[in-house]
């Protein structure tokens, strides 16, 4: 028997403080800089800090993160991660982990991240999946003694850094098509080359489809979800441009209630909440299902633009500036009222331009994917490797 199979399980709480951050007055946030910043879901995991907002006013210091504290975000997108910002305040729905003499705190990263899963499905999945921190302190993790938890962090360390490589490569190679779109079409914003101009509204498809935000979270509570039938689509599938991932599924009676929410092939699933304006186009081996209440679903007149050209639009700076920026007096970064996503100017190019622009993203395509699998593939490794640890085989 190994080390691993005979070690103990002990409660979260009983080895590591869980410490929640603070509801603070979203109102009073600002993002000139004005104090300390305040790490919110969506910027846990994250190196980019371009949209973080700002505390001014009092503050108990219980709620300040330093860099390297180990965050754990319990809403929306789940992830854990080290923070690598400035000194800053704890919101709610993130908390610190702080383990004790007992656990080494890559033990605990690594125990976490291979929970994630089922940390999300403890959630109560309604407008928002939210776990409780009780729930969260009674979750169970192995504990073999410090010297092999460091002994086997260490290794899954090492294989982790050539993981992140691969990511961060991955994500480097999925500018370039955002980056072609401003370069063959220019600003979308400003139409500097002079086409034809149409509203979002007006491309997507007309009638009952079009442009359909997600329904509200009460429609789809948890104990509505079966192990099998129509898919719901979530938040993550566009984040991920991945449709193969997710256990959400509802029966054929609720899908035929939900059906104006439903996606097919070639429609744009639109990221509307935490981590906001990833698209993803719903491709031909996506199961029937429909969008849950953090999606847009975005169905493109093909007369006028394909989905590739509506997606590289949407994914632009100056119209990711213009519909997910700071605005509307908030201070947040919030998702534009629906009056505003269908005016989006969307310029309609020549077909010859148009056509140059596919055969460019063909070829972006074809390596895009190459380098995806290597990343799946390095993931695949990883992950196992990870298994192996808490299985006592390393």
């Amino acid at each position: 028997m190994t080390l691993l199979t005979k070690t103990e399980m002990r409660p979260l709480g009983d080895v590591c403080e869980v410490f929640a951050g603070y509801a603070w007055k979203s109102k009073q946030f600002n993002t000139c800089g004005r104090g300390l910043p305040v790490i919110r879901i969506q910027n846990v995991g994250t190196s980019d800090h371009s949209d973080l907002v700002y505390w001014e006013h009092d503050y108990n210091s219980r709620f300040l993160i330093n860099e390297g504290d180990l965050l754990l975000s319990l809403s929306g997108s789940f992830r854990i991660a080290k923070w690598d910002g400035p000194l800053a305040l704890l919101n709610q729905r993130v908390v610190k982990l702080t383990p004790n003499e007992e656990l080494n705190e890559r033990w605990l990263y690594y125990a976490i991240s291979r929970q994630l899963d089922h940390i999300e499905r403890m959630g109560k999945h309604a407008l928002v999946n939210n776990v409780s921190i009780a729930d969260l302190r009674r979750l169970e993790i192995p504990l073999p003694p410090l010297s092999e938890q460091k002994r086997i962090a260490d290794i899954l360390d090492k294989a982790d850094a050539i993981r992140r490589k691969r990511q961060e490569a991955t994500v480097k190679y999925g500018t370039l098509g955002a980056s072609a779109f401003l370069e063959f079409f220019g600003d979308p914003l400003t139409n500097p080359q002079g086409w034809k101009l149409e509203t979002l509204d007006i491309v997507a498809s007309q009638g009952s489809r079009g442009l359909k935000r997600g329904p509200f979270g009460g429609a789809l509570k948890k104990e509505i979800f079966v192990d099998q039938g129509f898919k719901v689509y979530e938040q993550k599938h566009a984040i991920a441009d991945d449709f193969t991932i997710g256990s959400y599924y509802i029966d054929e009676d609720k899908y035929e209630e939900m059906k104006a929410f439903s996606v097919l092939p070639n429609d744009l699933i639109v990221s509307c909440s935490g981590t906001m304006g990833r698209v993803a186009i719903v491709p031909e081996t996506a199961e029937p299902g429909i969008i849950n209440q953090a999606l847009l679903r975005i169905t493109p007149d093909t007369s006028k633009v394909s989905s590739l050209y509506l997606k590289m639009l949407l994914e632009t700076t100056p119209v990711q500036r213009h519909l997910y920026g700071f605005s509307r007096g908030s201070g947040l970064k919030n998702f534009p009222p629906m009056s505003e996503v269908r005016s989006l100017p969307v310029p309609i190019p020549s077909s010859e331009r148009l056509s140059d622009f596919h055969k460019y993203m063909v070829k972006v395509d074809t390596a895009g994917k190459k380098l995806a699998e290597v990343e799946k593939d390095t993931e695949k490794l990883f992950n196992s490797l990870v298994q192996r640890a808490f299985k006592g085989q390393l």
